[in-house]
């Protein structure tokens, strides 16, 4: 599902999610999804491994969000950091299972993480 990614700042979508409203949690990653994607693939992880970092960065995001700075992409982006770091060096079976789909597609299953 497409959303306007340009409705409310970052903060104000973190408030919004909070609260319970999935819309916002959507708008959320919609609007850091590519440049996240971008990383994960520029710190050198394959197709697949850049999924896991990315699922794993959402999942600890929503984890954390009650925690989210002010700077929230300099944060997202830490955390998909830390998460390729993990993948890369903690994951290599992720290679030879290939348990989630290819590219940008299987990310969409996020967008409707819960919060």
């Amino acid at each position: 599902m497409e959303h306007d990614v340009t409705r409310g700042t970052d903060a104000e979508l973190i408030r919004a999610s909070l609260l319970g409203d999935e819309a916002s949690w959507g708008l959320l990653v919609d609007r850091h999804l590519v440049r996240l994607w971008d990383t994960a693939v520029a710190l050198g992880l394959t197709e697949t491994q850049a999924v896991a970092a990315l699922e794993l960065t959402w999942l600890r995001a929503a984890q954390q969000l009650h925690l989210a700075p002010e700077a929230v992409g300099a944060w997202l982006l830490r955390l998909v950091a830390d998460a390729a770091h993990h993948v890369a060096t903690r994951a290599p079976v992720l290679e030879s299972i290939d348990l989630v789909p290819s590219g940008l597609e299987a990310l969409d299953a996020l967008v409707a993480l819960p919060v």
